[in-house]
């Protein structure tokens, strides 16, 4: 199910805006499709801001922004973006792999009239390499968090990331034992044929230099990776 949000410029919203609107000059700017788990300006994390920060600034600039969120907000700042947003459901699967090629699928969707695909979280690197390895519109990827490989954030110590491989992220899930046998087989999987598509990335953003050294120590492809400080509003 796909559910499309046009901004609203003619009538002010009933609560404070988040969005700071700027009229978008020009009409054959750069399109770029920025793709997020979520949006919520409210009470989400520093991620949201990140996001809020990146398509504002490109909007500013002059960029053909657009904005596809996986998941219903439930706060109204949809109705306050300067730029459309299109919200798609029905991608929910059972295993992680299944969930990315229905992903990858609604990147496809969405490569029409993009120039650019930007996914906005690691771990949506994963169903935008599946796309990239056959999709046309170059893809990046912002990478802000650990989740992509790591299954038990509380356990990083700065070094286990060198050494951090299939056994390591079975044993550290945080699950029963009986679940981490079963999931053995999705993860394997994962390490086999899901995390290589990651090559087909045309560039990383590590949201810190931390980040990036951290990712390539875990033995993923950073290199064509430039980070940027990361930031807050």
């Amino acid at each position: 199910m796909v559910t499309e949000h046009q901004p609203v410029v003619d009538q002010p919203s009933s609560h404070p805006s988040r969005w700071q609107r700027r009229e978008r000059p020009g009409s054959s700017a750069v399109r770029v499709t920025f793709v997020v788990p979520e949006l919520n300006l409210s009470t989400g994390g520093g991620s949201h801001y990140s996001f809020n920060l990146t398509t504002l600034g490109l909007h500013g600039l002059g960029i053909d922004v657009k904005a596809v969120v996986l998941e219903t907000p439930r706060t109204a700042d949809l109705a306050d973006a300067p730029f459309p947003i299109t919200v798609e459901q029905g991608w929910h699967r059972p295993t992680r792999p299944e969930r990315l090629r229905v992903i990858a699928d609604i990147l496809r969707r969405h490569e029409t009239d993009t120039d650019i695909i930007h996914v906005f979280d690691p771990e949506l690197a994963l169903a935008a390499g599946l796309y990239r390895a056959r999709g046309r519109p170059p893809t990046v990827a912002t990478l802000n968090s650990f989740t992509l490989w790591c299954t038990d954030l509380d356990q990083m110590d700065g070094e286990c990331q060198r050494h951090c491989g299939l056994v390591e992220r079975v044993r550290h899930a945080r699950t029963s034992p009986l679940r981490k046998l079963m999931s053995l087989p999705v993860r394997v999987q994962e390490y086999v044929s899901v995390f290589p598509r990651l090559r087909h990335i045309d560039h990383f953003f590590p949201n810190s230099p931390v980040t990036q050294r951290l990712y390539r120590e875990a033995g993923f492809p950073t290199r064509r990776g430039a980070s940027a400080p990361a930031r807050c509003g």
